[in-house]
């Protein structure tokens, strides 16, 4: 009985953004995620990928079904799938709803692929993940503007202190009214100027 070689039944794993976990020499390391999709492709079967790094299906699966594991499980469906059905959709994501500790954890790791060399993991590729990282820039960018917006209001109020002699703290009756005639220069609430 002959095996159909397995880029004729599934695909070659991709690039994608590694789960984040703690790092723990017996548990899903970039190294080990990166591996388990390569045996998954030469395999196709879960069972016999988790074993081939020393993993049980079980933690593949919880993996999997972990928040942040998006692209992760897209890559491992996009390799069980046969190469002339089409293609898998990728997860929409919502960037509103990613955390910044996650933009960052991306932006630094990148995204990973395992290479393959005649059925041998030789290495893993790495790519910068530039849509992260301008996606975290504008973040920054927004937070710098409302800060900036909030010193600028503080900057107007100081000079219309120190402007109208107020060295005190701010007695709102006392401040001078912008459409008031030029004998009223101040409200008068109690006040007997």
């Amino acid at each position: 009985m002959s095996h159909s070689p397995a880029h004729r039944v599934r695909r070659k794993p991709g690039f994608f953004h590694p789960v984040p976990v703690r790092a723990r020499c017996d548990g899903w390391s970039i190294v080990r995620q990166c591996h388990f999709l390569a045996y998954l492709y030469l395999t196709g079967s879960v069972t016999a990928a988790a074993r081939g790094v020393g993993m049980s299906p079980k933690s593949a699966y919880r993996l999997r079904a972990r928040d942040g594991a998006e692209g992760f499980a897209y890559e491992w469906d996009r390799v069980l799938t046969h190469p002339g059905t089409g293609r898998p959709t990728p997860p929409p994501i919502d960037y509103r709803k990613v955390t910044n500790p996650t933009l960052r954890h991306r932006v630094e790791i990148g995204r990973v692929k395992p290479v393959l060399h005649m059925g041998q993991v030789v290495g893993i590729a790495r790519k910068a993940d530039n849509t992260t990282l301008l996606r975290a820039l504008r973040r920054h960018d927004a937070v710098c503007a409302s800060i900036d917006r909030d010193e600028r209001e503080e900057d107007r109020r100081v000079f219309a202190n120190t402007r109208f002699g107020v060295t005190g703290p701010i007695d709102e009756r006392r401040l001078p009214l912008a459409d008031a005639p030029l004998g009223c220069r101040f409200q008068s609430q109690g006040d007997p100027r």
